[in-house]
Formats: structure tokens, sequence, C-alpha cells
């Protein structure tokens, strides 16, 4: 019970209860034979992989393992495994199943490891043959069978192996006879025959084929119509060489091809001939400007051009003037702008005028023309923006900034400002708390005891929190961090220790050099006492001996140049090593030499020397040899500041490895030679010796071996060089051995080390330190070899190891060693000891035998100039041996090669190449393709053009590559793995693994992606409300669900369903009743582009829902569409040029064809058909001589070279083009040998030094562009000689005036004089004197000032500002006055001015005055600044300008008079406008008056409208005018009068000039021959021919003369004799007698010339023989036999006519009657013939019959009729009268031939088909035949024929007879 006092409620429920019968054992079945393979994680590198199989246990199919297999893992991670767990089977193929496991494998590469994946094979099952028998039949039909092949497919061993058997069946015999075609091919174009072909046809695979073709009849076609002749003459013209005349002429021909069967067409064969005439070629001067300047009263300026043009070559000037005016400058433009007015009278405009000026140029007659300034005003109007609408508040809440306090709510009124809403001020409404700022954390420091410290302190330092809040306006709270210290002390225990310095002494005395200072001290560190000392040493003294002493004394002896003085001094310095430093004794020696007195010098005695012909010489004579003594003198060379002063041995060790180029140990010589230089070598100073080493070491000079710096320097010059490896050590150990022992005693030995790299054996350290415990110092220089095959580089530990102070030098590369010299001798400068004895700058002088010669007269040698053979031997590259017999003669001086001839020419042997190679490039990751490039070599002769040719050997280079494209890596394909949308998932997460091939490795990239879960929403439901009684309308109701995507914070999306519901209603109709739709009548279609046809359609109606449907569409007929426009023929010609043997013509031509789909629905569309013809006319090349001419120059006179010209032709084009090449060879030149003394100077006023100048001469070669040439250059050498200084003498005095001028204010003169002084500098060294001079002191006096007289100052103005000084500058103003005759600046006034935010640089640049022009009578001055504003993005600077100084101005402006043009109501405007001066403004003042206009008279007008184009008439109009605002203007017009339009329109007079060059009569030509006379080698025909030649200027041609010469040379041959020939001329039409006349000729300039003619005989001359004629023209029916015969009459022959018969004429013939004549059969379509004949008299009398035969009708073609009779209706083509007549054509077989009768059965009407048969020939062609649609009603003349008869022939086999009824018919 659910309450309590209620009953309890029950029911009846059905409980399922079950009962089981008796057990029965089932079949058992087997389960299906499944696998699975299941793959555990990796352990200890390993995984297991278990195969499970399915069997039936207790009735069950249960899982069971199988096998258990383990695999080593691969580098993968194993959720690569886990997604291919799957197996995969593959299809029974080869009778086997396999299935495979998946898995992944790494490889290593060299990007590191990648995942690859493996195929496991778990289990082959076998597989049945299940594929049905197949049956395949041949379509085509061979020998008269099929093939039928049966294929069977055979299970053997899990294969399915395929059995064929093939049977043969017969094919279906159709009886097909194929007859003969007979075809004409028509003359087509060029082509040459017209051909009747006959084509016979067999039975091929039951159709009829193409058999052969035979031709029948041949007929020739019309000669072809070729081009008329041209000829083209080309005019002589700035850059043609030669006037050419070309000959064109075409000949036709007929060519055949030579196959089997042969194709002949005409061709016109073109012909050129062509013939030059040379042209003269002129320069003429080039064009010339004068132009005359503006200025002064000129107005133009006038340019005049002077111009040069050749016409018929001769150069004439043309001169041309013209006037340009002169530029006038006009004012600027102006612009004047009307703002928009604000307040109460609003503007609805904003105007702005601009007036600009231009020059206008007008012009008088003649070219006169001057130029104006034209004034121009243009006004714009723009709407003014409307009354600007109040500014909203609005309220913004600042966000908290750093450390602030508060956030504020801040309410801001803006204003508006120039249309914009600017903010105005802001108020506070409310402010809130910002969140609290973090404060650092708190820290705690401790203290240690140190020395006087009582207590250990512990600091503890907090942070807290706290707004401050600033007190000025505005008010800013910020949140700030204060700082609490606490401090907390424990006191410190101290030791005690005693810190008193306790001192201790030790004495000199004994072998002690110094004195030591102990002191010691006691300090705590910690807890402990720790004890401190310091120990100080000091120099004991010493006591030097004093004095100086002469040791030793050298006396002059043999050979002894200089006698030595040593003397010994002692002075006392200081030493220290370490901190320990004494004091020593050190003695001095000074060393002084004094030259030896020479004995008297002795030179050789003189000599003769004999040179005689005997020995090959050119001359004989005589030279001695004499000596001659001569003072030579040697000075310093090397100025004393750069070089080293010191004594020393200086030892270079080079390195000269393999490593180092020649070039590079070049550099490194050089870099010993400037080092050198800097040194003063000599056998007391410094000695030098080099060692060059590689494998081994080598000495190249020693240090005893040169005694001077030059010797030194060009030995270094030509070092040796070894090339090896790199033994440093060795030339170390070379240097302790052979340089070290000649080292002289107490003077510094140096080694400067220079090398490339680290020594490759022993240790160079180590044999160092050997020399320098003997004392040698150590200088190391490395070089930075940037070669990279050098692997050995400068190790910089050794070089540390050799140099003595542990540093050494580097160098970048060879080329930097010379940056290196200054700081490497400095080095060793420093490393040297004593300084060097000084000379004391004297020069030393001795005396030298000269050697000298003389040459007696010379005699020139007479040679035999014998030949010889000159053998040009197999040298670099040279392709033969050649000999060479060369011939000499005497030419006087001497032999001159006359003649070379080569005798022999022997092959040289073959140049040995470079051996052929193989590169292979391989396939890398990121490459394509492996190439392999196969270079080889072969040798190849090459001669020259030039006479003689030159041959050589050349090895050219081969290569060929061939290419293997790489085996590309196929990457896996792209997966994903999408995780399922289920349960409490919102999101699926898809996985997506790609494989990317980089460089040839796939490599994998994973990305994945979020996508929010689909819902799944309702579908859409669409309610309908039907139209019921009482409804209006009926509503369509669509509910529709869209999914929405809701997005929140990082990409959390979500998916919902929105419902929308569309709603659309329509009014009920009461259902109309159904009726039938009417059936439009057929309409065509139009003709679309490049359509063939248009076609009549008919469309059906049906009524669908009350509505009339379009449900078929059937076309009823089709017609031809327009014909396609193709383009036009294009032809085009090739040109003969240079290798191209023949000028082609090709023509490219279209032709219509139509075109159709073969697919359903068939479409027809027209194609434009391209075609090409070629035809081609031999080139005819112009041969150019191309041989090379050679002309050489001599040397002789002034020549300074020889020149080698050669020229040769080549063809470029259409002619020959001359080249020429010019070589200069300089002549040789002889110099003087001897050398002169020219000039000595004498010791003179003020010269230091006299000098001596010697000239010699040598041979030098100047080349300017091509030409060299040799000069005997002249050298002058220079030796100077102190001079004794003359007494010391100083300058005049001078006068200076100072005048008046701007800067001075007083006149004077100043007076400088010099005075002499004696000045001493202080001695630079102990034991010297001190150096005294005279030196002249420059004084002056001035003379007594004189006041200038006083200069008004200009009036200037400056501003000067200062820096900002507490936010303030100060500006001063300055001005110029007159103080004491000068002008200064005083300060005029000082202004404070606040400063802006801007920097100080931008005011510095501004300090200038800006000035304007006098506008509204003042002159303001201003100064340009810098001020700051403020806005939301910051501090801006913005210029300001600030108002110094107003200058008022006066106003001279001119009083106007402004009339207005336009009379508006009866009156003009008159302004008259004044400029009032009114404290310095000038102020405009304007009156305006009124001014009445003239009274206007109007009157009306008679205007004649003329005839127009198309017009009929012409009228006369009356125009009535009225005068309104002034001015007469039309309101009325009437027509008066009518006149009709004259057929033919009045002629216009028009003209035209053209100018005709008149006709020019030039001379004939002329010959002058030149005879062989004297000693002329050649005789000339000079022809000079005038050739008229056309030249213009402009529209004026004029004709001129042309002169051209010819000249022909013939070379002349010995006289001939000439002898006298007879002539009989022959009888003409008057003469009567034949004559015999003997010429008598003579030899004049090489040639037999006639000189006189005789007649020797008169023969009297026969008449003519007569002949009969028969007359053409029938007089009367007869025509007449006429004969004429000629009788002499007087000498002269005359006619007589004879009439010997009469003949009568036939008469006119009878022509054949008409008759019908059916065509034969061609393209499926036969033509009936209708043939009429005509009689028609000829031009002649001559009666003919002329046939003519017109096509009918049209009809198919029909099968062979030799079986019966066959009969055939056809109907005619045209229509007369609306009627077509109808023709019955009957064929009959007779003796293996078809004859036909033709036969007209009735009229048939036309049906408007007349338009339709207008084209019958143009598409009946291509017609397909239709079933015809419509009867037709046939009539007879006068009987109607019964539409029964018409249809009776449906039943006929040959229903295409029919044809005629349809309308395609």
């Amino acid at each position: 019970a659910l309450k309590s006092g209620k009953a309890r409620r029950c029911k009846i429920v059905c409980v399922k209860k079950h009962k089981r019968s008796a057990r029965k054992p089932c079949k058992k079945r087997k389960c299906r034979y499944q696998l699975s393979y299941h793959t555990t994680k990796c352990v200890h590198n390993f995984r297991t992989i278990t195969t499970k199989y399915r069997t039936r246990v207790h009735g069950r199919c249960v899982w069971r393992r199988k096998s258990v297999r383990r695999v080593r893992c691969s580098g993968c991670s194993s959720h690569q495994i886990h997604y291919h767990k799957t197996t995969v089977g593959s299809k029974c193929k080869a009778g086997r199943t396999q299935t495979f496991l998946n898995f992944y494998e790494s490889r290593k590469y060299k990007t590191g490891w990648v995942c690859h994946k493996k195929k496991v094979q778990v289990s082959i099952i076998k597989c049945k043959c299940n594929r049905k028998p197949l049956l395949l039949l041949d379509k085509k039909c061979r020998k008269g069978y099929r093939k039928l092949t049966k294929v069977v497919f055979i299970d053997r061993g899990g294969k399915c192996i395929r059995k064929q058997t093939v049977t043969k069946k017969k094919c279906k015999i159709i009886k097909i006879h194929c007859d003969p075609a007979m075809i004409v091919k028509k003359c087509t174009k060029h082509a040459a025959y017209r051909l009747f072909l006959q084509i016979s046809y067999r039975l091929v695979d039951g159709k009829c084929r193409k058999h052969r073709t035979r031709i029948v009849k041949k007929q020739p076609c019309p000669p072809r119509r070729c081009p008329k002749a041209k000829t083209i003459r080309t005019k002589c013209k700035p850059g043609v060489v030669k006037r050419v005349t070309t000959h064109i002429f075409y000949t036709s021909h007929v060519r055949c091809t030579k196959s089997k069967r042969p194709r002949c067409t005409q061709h016109c064969i073109k012909k050129v001939k062509r013939s030059a005439v040379p042209c003269k070629k002129i320069k003429c001067k080039k064009d010339k400007d004068h132009v005359t300047k503006c200025g002064g009263s000129r107005r133009y300026r006038v340019v005049v051009t002077i111009k040069y043009t050749e016409v018929k070559g001769i150069c004439k000037k043309h001169k041309t003037t013209k006037r340009y005016p002169c530029p006038i400058k006009c004012p600027k433009t102006q612009v004047i702008r009307k703002p928009c007015s604000k307040g109460k009278s609003h503007s609805l405009f904003e105007v702005k005028s601009i007036i600009s000026y231009t020059v206008r140029r007008s012009c008088v007659h003649k070219g006169k023309c001057t130029a104006k300034c034209v004034r121009h005003m243009v006004s714009k109007k723009k709407p003014c923006p409307p009354v600007p609408t109040p500014c909203k508040v609005k309220a913004v809440l600042k966000r908290c900034k750093k450390h602030s306090a508060y956030k504020y709510l801040i309410e801001v009124y803006y204003k508006r400002i120039r249309g914009r809403c600017v903010p105005l001020k802001r108020i506070t409404k409310k402010r809130l708390p910002c969140p609290p700022r973090r404060c650092p954390k708190s820290r705690t420091t401790t203290s240690n005891c140190t020395k006087g410290a009582k207590h250990k302190v512990t600091t503890t330092i907090f942070y807290s929190g706290k707004i401050v809040c600033s007190k000025k306006k505005p008010i800013v709270c910020r949140q700030v961090c204060t700082k609490r210290v606490t401090k907390s002390g424990v006191p410190c225990i101290h030791i005690v220790c005693d810190e008193a310095k306790k001192v201790k002494l030790t004495k000199c005395g004994g072998k002690r050099r110094y004195r030591s200072v102990i002191t010691t001290w006691n300090t705590r560190v910690g807890k402990k006492c720790r004890k401190h000392r310091t120990v100080k040493h000091y120099p004991c003294p010493v006591v030097c001996p004093k004095g100086s002493k002469t040791i030793k004394r050298t006396s002059c002896g043999k050979g002894r140049k200089y006698r030595t003085l040593t003397i010994a001094t002692s002075t006392v310095k200081k030493r220290c090593s370490g901190r320990i430093c004494t004091l020593h004794c050190i003695r001095k020696l000074i060393h002084s030499r004094v030259l030896c007195p020479k004995p008297p010098h002795r030179c050789r005695k003189p000599r003769k020397v004999h040179t005689r012909c005997s020995a090959g010489h050119k001359y004989s004579y005589t030279t001695t040899y004499y000596y001659k003594k001569k003072k030579v003198c040697t000075g310093l060379v090397v100025p004393p500041s750069r070089t080293c002063s010191k004594v020393a041995d200086l030892v270079f060790v080079l390195d000269s490895s393999t490593s180092i180029h020649d070039a590079d140990f070049a550099k490194e010589s050089r870099f010993v030679q400037h080092i050198v230089r800097r040194m003063g070598v000599s056998p007391t100073g410094v000695r030098v010796a080099v060692v060059t080493y590689s494998t081994r070491p080598k000495l190249v000079f020693n240090l005893d071996k040169y005694k001077t710096k030059s010797q030194v320097l060009a030995a270094m010059s030509k070092l040796p060089r070894d090339e090896g490896i790199t033994m440093t050590y060795a030339a170390i150990d070379l240097v302790n051995s052979d340089i070290y022992p000649k080292r002289r005693a107490g003077v510094p030995f140096i080694v400067v080390v220079i090398t490339d790299g680290k020594s490759t054996m022993g240790d160079p350290v180590a044999s160092a330190k050997v020399l320098k415990k003997k004392g040698a110092r150590f200088v190391s220089v490395g070089i930075y070899n940037p070669d990279p095959s050098v692997t050995d580089k400068i190790n910089p530990a050794e070089l540390k190891g050799i140099s003595s102070k542990g540093r050494f030098w580097r160098a970048g590369n060879f080329n930097k060693l010379d940056s290196i010299v200054s700081s490497v001798v400095r080095e060793v400068c420093t490393d040297m000891g004593k300084s060097k004895s000084k000379s004391g700058g004297k020069r030393v002088c001795k005396i030298i035998c000269v050697k000298k010669r003389k040459i007696s007269a010379k005699k020139i040698c007479r040679k035999d100039c014998s030949s010889r053979t000159l053998i040009r031997h197999c040298k670099k590259h040279r392709a033969y041996r050649v000999f060479t017999r060369v011939t000499y003669r005497w030419n006087g001086k001497k032999c001159v090669p006359k003649s070379r001839k080569v005798i022999k020419k022997i092959r040289c042997p073959p140049r040995t190449c470079p051996k052929a190679k193989i590169i292979r490039k391989e396939c890398k990751p990121g490459r394509a393709k492996s190439v392999t490039t196969h270079i080889f070599y072969t040798s190849r002769v090459k001669c020259t053009m030039s006479l003689p040719p030159r041959c050589t050997q050349h090895c050219i280079k081969k290569v060929k590559r061939s290419a293997v494209p790489c085996k590309k890596i196929k990457c896996k394909g792209d997966k994903d793995h999408v995780t399922k949308c289920g349960g409490s998932r919102r999101y699926r997460v898809v996985v997506t693994i790609k494989y990317i091939q980089v460089k040839g490795v796939c490599k994998r990239r994973k990305t994945t992606k979020r996508y929010p879960c689909p819902v799944k929403c309702p579908k859409t439901q669409t309610i309908i409300r039907p139209c019921k009684k009482g409804r209006k309308f009926s509503v369509k109701s669509i509910i529709s669900y869209t999914v929405r995507r809701a997005c929140v914070h990082k990409g959390k999306c979500t998916v919902k369903c929105v419902r929308r519901v569309l709603r659309s209603r329509k009014r009920c109709k009461t259902r109309p009743p159904d009726r039938r739709c009417k059936q439009p009548p057929p309409f065509w279609t139009k003709c679309r582009k490049h359509s063939a046809y248009k076609y009549q359609i008919k469309a059906l109606y049906r009524n669908v829902r009350g509505t009339c449907v379009i449900y078929k569409r059937e076309t009823i007929a089709r017609l031809l569409c327009p014909p396609r426009k193709c383009p036009k023929t294009r032809v085009t010609k090739t040109k003969c040029t240079k290798g191209v043997r023949h000028k082609v013509t090709t023509t490219i031509f279209y032709s219509g064809k139509i075109v159709c789909s073969k697919k359903k629905p068939i479409v027809c569309r027209q194609v434009c058909t391209k075609r090409v013809t070629k035809s081609g006319v031999p080139c005819f090349h112009i041969v150019c001589d191309e041989a090379k001419k050679v002309k050489l120059t001599k040397c002789g006179g002034k020549r300074r070279y020889r020149s080698v010209i050669t020229t040769w032709n080549t063809r470029v084009g259409k002619k020959c083009r001359k080249h020429r090449t010019v070589k200069h060879y300089p002549c040789p030149v002889v110099c003087p040998k001897r050398s002169k003394t020219i000039k000595r100077t004498s010791c003179g006023k003020g010269r230091k030094y006299r000098t001596l100048t010697i000239a010699t001469s040598t041979v030098k070669k100047r080349c300017s562009g091509r030409i060299c040439t040799l000069h005997c250059i002249r050298k002058l050498i220079h030796s100077r000689v102190l001079c004794p200084k003359p007494p010391h003498r100083c300058r005049k005095p001078r006068k200076v005036h100072v005048r008046c001028s701007k800067k001075n204010s007083h006149s004077y003169i100043i007076t400088y004089y010099y005075v002499k002084k004696r000045v001493c500098h202080r001695a630079l060294k102990s034991g010297k004197a001190r150096r005294c001079k005279i030196v002249c002191v420059k004084k002056h006096k001035r003379s007594a000032r004189k006041p200038c007289k006083k200069r008004k100052c200009r009036y200037q103005l400056s501003y000067h500002t200062t820096k900002c000084v507490h936010n303030f500058r100060t500006i001063t103003t300055k001005y110029r006055t007159r103080v004491h005759g000068r002008c200064v600046w005083r300060r005029k006034s000082v202004r404070r001015v606040r400063c802006s935010g801007c920097s100080s640089h931008q005011i510095h640049y501004h300090k200038t005055t800006v000035g304007s022009k006098c506008k509204a009578g003042r002159t303001q001055t201003f100064l340009n600044f810098y001020e700051s504003r403020k806005y939301k993005t910051g501090w801006v600077c913005h210029k300001k300008k600030v108002q110094v100084s107003i200058i008022k101005c006066k106003c001279n402006r001119k009083p106007l008079l402004l009339l207005d043009k336009k009379c508006r109501k009866g009156y003009r405007k008159l302004t008259k406008v004044v400029f009032i001066d009114r404290g310095g403004k000038c102020i405009r003042k304007q009156t305006v008056t009124k001014k009445k206009c003239p009274p206007v008279k109007c009157f009306n007008k008679k205007v004649l409208r003329k005839c127009r184009k198309h017009s009929a008439y012409q009228y006369v109009v009356r125009v009535y005018y009225r005068a309104v605002r002034g001015r007469c203007v039309s309101y009325k017009s009437k027509i008066t009068k009518k006149l009709p339009c004259r057929k033919y329109p009045k002629c216009r007079k028009h003209k035209i000039v053209k100018h005709v060059p008149c006709p020019v009569d030039c001379k004939k030509p002329k010959v002058v021959k030149i005879s062989c006379v004297g000693s002329r080698e050649f005789r000339e025909k000079r022809t000079t021919t005038y050739s008229v030649k056309k030249s213009c200027r402009k529209s004026i041609c004029v004709l001129r003369c042309v002169r051209h010469v010819v000249v022909s040379r013939v070379p002349c041959v010995a006289p001939v004799v000439c002898r006298p020939r007879r002539r009989v001329l022959p009888c003409s039409k008057r003469s009567a007698y034949r004559k015999i006349i003997e010429i008598l000729s003579k030899f004049k300039k090489g040639e037999c010339r006639v000189y006189r003619k005789r007649i020797v005989k008169k023969i009297p001359c026969p008449c003519k023989r007569g002949r009969t004629v028969i007359q053409k023209t029938c007089r009367k029916g007869f025509r007449k036999v006429i004969k004429t015969v000629y009788i002499r009459v007087r000498g002269v022959c005359r006619a007589k006519s004879v009439v010997l018969r009469r003949i009568r004429c036939p008469e006119p013939p009878r022509c054949s009657r008409s008759y019908y004549v059916v065509s034969t059969c061609f393209h499926g379509v036969r033509r009936l013939l209708f043939v009429s004949s005509r009689r028609v008299k000829s031009a002649t009398g001559r009666f003919t019959c002329i046939t003519k035969s017109t096509a009918v009708a049209y009809f198919d073609c029909l099968p062979d009729c030799r079986h019966g009779v066959q009969k055939k209706l056809v109907l005619g083509c045209k229509c007369v009268r609306s009627h077509r007549n109808l023709y019955q054509i009957t064929f009959t077989a007779r003796r293996s031939k078809c004859l036909h009768s033709v036969k007209l059965m009735g009229q048939v009407s036309c049906n408007d088909c007349l338009s339709y048969l207008k084209r019958w020939k143009h598409w009946m062609l291509r017609l397909k035949v239709k079933k015809p649609k419509k009867v037709v009603k046939v009539v007879k003349p006068k009987k109607v024929i019964k539409h029964k008869k018409v249809i009776k022939h449906k039943k006929k086999k040959n229903r295409r007879a029919l044809l005629g009824f349809s309308y395609a018919g």
C-alpha cells in the first residue's frame, strides 16, 4: 500500500520458464580457418610475436596458440608498431594466398636513424582455380573462315593454367560485283597535263576495295602564265659602293618526278642578270648653326643653319634662316581663395580662382613674330561642408599601468575644430583600486669578525607595499615598496699580534756589488697571526779611472787605404738582473781612420785591332783602344735617418720548400732586401750572410764574402731555390757549424728565420737553444700560406721557441710581408750592440782608368750572295718541317733575300694530347641523374690565311655526356589516425603522419588536429497545409536544422543544432478543365559561329497540370549555312643568302570543309583546312676573289716603321666586301755608343753644389695604338760636389701699405727688415762640440696712423638664441654701428622666451630671418622656432614664427578703370579702383558707375538652305531677329520659296599642284682609247656614260645628269700586219644593186682599225618571186584567187596583181538536235544533262556549231543494270512558272554495257522551294537521303496525275527514286 488507509493494488504478470528435451549429438562443423597475431612491447631489446588459430573444443570454436616467435626490436617507437598489427592477405595469385605481418625497422643514414617498414611472411595457403571457360570468335574473315577459340582453366598444384583449343568456322558468302570507274583529273594550278584515269576495284573481305589505277589518256594543259620581265636599277646613295642593274625574266618549264607514277607540273624559272657600275664616294661638311643672342632692343633671335648635301656626287650648300622671338618674363601665377563663411550667413561654396599668364605668339608677314603675356583666370567652386553637429561625450576607463595605485573612469568632453571633434577637457568620475604591487623577498646577511670589528652583525632587509600620492596637480598615486632594515649583533673575540716593523741592513764591501734592506712584520688573518717580509736591493758605489788612453796605432803599408787610431775611455753603467741592480765600469773604444796617400795611378798602353772582310764582316776597319784617367767620388747613398747605424753580424735563413711558389719566393727575397737596405753594410759595420733550406740547407754566401750593400743586394736578387720538405733544424745547425765561427768577437750575432710552415723533421727549438747559449739572438717570421694543398701551416709554439724574446712576427700572406719590414728592422736594430763610427759625411774619391776606342773609316765588303736552304724544324705544335730555298742578291751594302721557294714539306709527328678522362657523378641525395662525361682529345692541323700559310697542330677537346636517371625513393603514403567520437567525448583528434623526401631520405612529420564531434540533427521536414474549402492559401513550411559551432578560449569548440523554419504560401486556384495544347508551326534555327547547317524544328506540346509543356522536338529539314570566311592566301619568299641554294616561294591557302562528329548527337561544323605549296628558283651567287694580296713598305728616310698590308674579298649578301689588315713593324735604329759631358757648373752665388752632367743614349720602344717605333733616348747622369759656403746675406727690406677698407679705420705703412743672429744647438752626444749657424731674423716697423673717412655701416640685424636654462631661452637682437671708423655689432634688445620640448639643433638651423614683401603697407621680419605640442602619441615639434620688426612701406600702385563687356538691362558697369595709403597700408577703393549701352538695330535675313545628301528640295528661309540684352537673337523662321535639287550638283573647283621634273638631255657617251705608245704596258679604253638621276627635296624633284666612267685595260701586244678584206652588202627594199666593198685597216693602239672603205663592184639585185593569195571573205557567194608578180621598171621592182580563178563559198553547216545525256557516277550522284547546239558566225565569216550542256536534274547512282531493265523518276532542278519537270530514265543492259533513255513525264508544283533550289549544286553531294514526309501533287501539262500512281513506287526495291518528292530532295 502506497499510503496508509488504502488497499493494495494487484496485477497478473507472465513469468518466463523453460524445459529441455532429450539431448541429441550434433554434427561436427569445422571452424573457419583464421589466424591472429599479437606482439608484446620491447623488453631487453626483444619482442615476441604469438600466432593463434581457431579449433573446435566441446562443439565450440576456440583460439589456440600456434607458435611464438622472438624478434629484435628496431629503433622505432612503439606506437608505430601498434598501428600495423593487422595482417595483409593477398588474393589467389600463382595458386596460393600469402599472409604477412608489417613491422618497422631502423636503418642508419648520414642524417640519423630512420624507420623503414618491413614485411614478415607468416603463412601460405593454397587456393583453388574457379575461373569459367571462354568462347572467343574472330570478327574478320580470312580465306573464307573465322577463328573460334575455346579457353579452359585447369588447376595444377594450386596454379590456374590456361588451355586453348582453336577451331575454324565458315564465313557467309555475299556476292558483290565491283565495277571500274572513270575519273578525269582537271588542269589544276601549275598542272602540265589533264589525265583520264580508270580505277578498277576488287572484292576484299566482302568489300569493294581499290585495286589499281590506269592512265587512259593525256591532254596537255594550257601553258602557265609567268610574271613579266623586270629591270631594277639601284641608285648611288651614301653607303652604296656600286650602282647595280638587275634584269629579271621568267621562262615556263615542265618538270616530272622520277617515281613510278610521274607527276608533271609547270614551273616558272626565274633568271637574273646583273651589271654593276662603281659609285663615287663624297664626304660633305657637317651642318653648322649660327645663333644671334637676345639683348638690348632685339626682339628676335636669328638661327642660320648651313647644311651640306650631296647631289649627284657634288656637295651643295643650303642656307636656312629662322626667327625666334626672344623670351618674355611673365608674372607668376596667383591663387585667390574665398573661404566658407561661418555663422548666420553660411556660404554654400568655397571659391578658388587661379590667375595665370602665358606667352602668346602673334606673327605678321614674313615670319616676324612678337610675344605677349596673356592673362588667364580659372575659378573653381567647392561645396562648403555642412553645419557641424555637436560632439558627444565619451566615458573612458584607464587601465592600471606599472606601479599605479588606481584606475580611473574619465568623461571626455569634445569640441569641433576644423570639422573634427578634438578633446577639450577630461573629468574623473570614479576611481577603483589596482591589484597590489609585488615587492622583493626579504634578505638576511651576516658580517664576519675582521680587524677592528667588535661585533658580528646580522642584517635582515624586508619590503612592504605603500600608496604614495603627489602633492602637485595633477595628483598621481603610485604603489611603492618601502625598504626596512633590522640589525642584531654578537661580540667578536680578537687575537693580538705584534705588528711592529723590524729593519735589517747589509753593508757594501769585498766582492759585493749591492746592499740589501730587509723589513719584517706580523698581521692577523682570521684567528691566526701571519708573518710578512720584504727585501730591497741598492747598488754599491763604483770609482772608474779618469781620462782616455791611446791603445793602438797602425801605419800605411802595401795595399792599405787607411791608417787607424784606437782610444779607450771608461764610463759607469747600471745593469739589472731581476730586482738586483749593480754599477759597473765599462770601457769604450773609439776608432778613427785617416786615408793613406795613394801612389801615382798608371793606365795600360793603347792597342790596335784590325777587322777584315774574310771573317764574314760587312765592313773592314781598324779600332784603337786607349785608357784615360778619371776621378770618381762616392757619397752616402741611404739617408742616415732611416739606416740602422750599429755594428752586427746578420744571418738570414730563408725557407725554399715546395709549398712556396716561385713568385712567393721572389717576394720573400724582396722582403730580405728591404731589411738590408736599412742597414749600414760595410766591413766595419753590418755584415750579412744568407742560408736557403728545404730538404738540405745551402750556404749562399758567408759573412766575409761581400763588403758593400750593392754587392749584397745584387747577390740576393739571384738567390737559388731547391724544392723539398721543410727542414728548419738542419738550417740552424748549418749556421752553428759554418757561419758562427767566422763571427767578430764582441759584436752581436743575429739570426733571422723566415718560414711558411712547421718543420717536418727534427726539433728546431733545441738546435736554436745551442746557439742562444753561445750568445746568438734569434728573430722569427712566420708566413701563412693560403694554398689549400699545403697541410703543414705555421706552428706558433715552434716560432715562439726559436725567437729570443719569445715573440714572433706573422704575415697573412706573402703580399703582406712589406707591412712587417719596419717592425722587424726595429727589433733587429735593438738587438744590435755598439753604434758604428761615422765617416763625418765626407765623400771618398778615387782615380779610375776608363777604356775608350777610336774607329777608322769603314769600307764596305763585297760578298758572294749564294743561295741557302733554311729548315723550319718541328718545334712547339708545328704541323710540318719545311725546307725553303732562299736566293740572295747584293744591293750595294749587303746580301738581301731575293726569293723564297718551298722545296719540301715533311709532316711532323702528331702532337701528344692529354689522355681521355671519364668523370662520373654518382647518385646522391638531391641529385636527379647520374652523369658520366667522357673527355677525349684529337689532334688537328689548322693553317692561317696569310702568305705563306703557317700550319699548327691543335688538341681539340671533345666531351660526350650520358645520363641515367637515379632511382627515386618512394616514401610511405600519408596516414591518418582518428580517435572516434563516443560517450562523453566532444572532440575527435586526427593525427596525420606524413613522409617527405628530403635529399633522398624519407623524413617523418607528425601533425595533430582537433575537430569537434559531429552532432546528429533531425532531418528536414516539409509540412504542407493543402487547399480546402474555405482556405484562400496553401501553406508550405520547411523545418531545417543547421549545425552551429561555438568556440571558447584556446580552440575548445562545441557544436549545437539550431532549428530554422521557412514558410511559403500560394493562393488556391480552381482547377481549370483539361484542354488540348495548340501545336505551333515549325521554326528554323539560326546559323551559329562555324555551324554547317540550320535546322527546321517542330516542337510538340502537352498539358501538364494545366500548363502546356514541350515534351518532344523533331527536326523536319536542314539547310546549308553560308560558307565560313577562311583566312586569305599568304605568299612568303625567301632571299638568296650565303649557303642558300634556292629562292623558295611558299603559298599558304585555306579551303572550307564540313566535319561532323561520330557520336550522337551529330554536330556538323565548317572547318578551314590549311594547305601549303612550295616552289623554288635556284640562286645565282656572286663569286668574289678571296685570294689574299700582300704589300710591303720599306724603311728609309724619315720612316720609323714598315707596314705589311694584306687585302682580300669576302661575299656579304649580294655584294663583295673588301677587307684590309695592316701590321706595323719598327725600323732598326743605330744610336751613338760614346757618352759625352754636356754641362759643368761652377760654384756661384747661393749654390751649394757644382754639378757635372754626362749624356748617354739607349734604344727604347714607343707604341701609340698599334704602331711601335724604336727611338734613341738620351740619358743624363748628374753628379754633384759641395761648394764652400759664402758669407751669409739676408733679404732686402720691403714696405707694405695698409689702406682704408671696411676692416681698417686707419691707413699706415709697415716696413719689414732682416737682422743676422747666431743660433747654437745643444750637443747631441757627450764629447762632441755644439753646432752653431747664422740665421736672418724678421722684424718690422710701423709708420704714423692716419684716420680714414667715416662711412655709414650697412643696416643689418642679427638674432642669437641661447640654450634652455630653467625652461627659458633668451633671443638677443644685434645691429651694426660705426665705432672708431669700424662697423661693430651692438646689442639692441634681449627677449626671454619659454622653451619648447624640441632639441637645440633644430632651432640652430632656423636662425635666419624671413622678410616678406610689402603687403598690406608693411614689411615684417620673422624668426623661425620650434615649439612642442602634446598629442596622444606624445610630444611633437612644430615650427613657430616670432615677429621681430615691422617697417612701413609706401603705396605706389596706379589707379585702374575696368569696363564690363556684357550689357545688362541696357547698361554696362564702369568700376574705378584707387589705392590710398593709410598708416602704411595700401587700401583699395572702388567706385562703380553705370554707362548706357548703344541701341541695337536688328534686321531680318534671307537664308538659302542648300541641297544635302539625299535631299529633294532646297529652301529660301526668312529669319526674323529681335534685340535681347543688347544682342540680336533669332526668334522666328519662315519658308518663302521651295526649289527642287539638281540631279547633277555643281562642280566645285579644286586645285592640285604637282611638280613634274623637266626632261634633261644628257651628253652622248664618249669612248677614249689610249693606244700602246713607247713604254706603255697596257692600252686603255675609257667609256664615259651619262645617266639621268632624280633628286627630291620635300615635294619638288629635279632630274640631273650623272657621269659614269668605266676603264678597261688590255696588255699591249707586238704590232700586227693588217690585211684588207672584202664585204658583200645584201639587197635592201629600195636598193637596186648589190655592192662589193673593200675595207682597208691600219694597226693603231694595239689593234687593227678601219681607216677607209671603197666600192669595188655593183651587181643588179633580182626582184621578189610572185605569190598566190585566196580571199578570206565571200563576196556574192564566191572567193577570188589572186597572183602577185614583181617586174623591174627603171631599176625599181614594182608589183602587179592578176585574178587566176573564182571559188564557190560553202553553205553553213546544219547543227544537231538537242538531246538528254546521263553523266558518270561521281561521289554517289549522277547528273541529267540537256545538250543543245546552235550555229554561230565567226569574224572570218565561217559558221560553226557550239554545243552547250546544262544540268537539268540530280539523282542517286543505281547498282549494276546488267540483270534487267531499271526505271527511275527524277525531278528537275529549275522552277519555271512554279512548276518543275518530271523525267523518267530507263537503264537497259546491252553487250555488257548500260544504255539509258530519257523521257519527259510531266510537271510538278514547286511548293515554295525556289530559294532552296538555288544552292542545289553545293549541298546535294553531302546530303543524306531521307524518306518523304509529305505527298506532293504531280501535274501533267493538261491532265492531273493521281496520288495512287506515285505511291505504288514505294513497293519497289529501289526506294531512292523518290528523292525528288521530299523537301530535302
